[in-house]
């Protein structure tokens, strides 16, 4: 139980810093950045059936 709560904040903090960076981006990218997909983006998963699931920091999973 501990650990859960311990793991939480730490998932807690990792959002922030994810929504803090999302807060400085213009409206409007218009070109791809390797910066800001670095920060943005830990990695992406491609599926047999070609399904992507990008990993955000906390483990935030967004399929597409």
């Amino acid at each position: 139980m501990a650990a859960d709560i311990r793991q939480r904040g730490i998932s807690r903090r990792e959002f922030e810093r994810y929504i803090t960076e999302l807060e400085k981006l213009p409206e409007t990218v218009s070109e791809f950045d390797e910066t800001l997909w670095g920060s943005l983006v830990d990695y992406v998963t491609v599926g047999k059936d070609k399904t992507k699931v990008f990993t955000l920091p906390g483990e935030i999973e967004v399929v597409a």
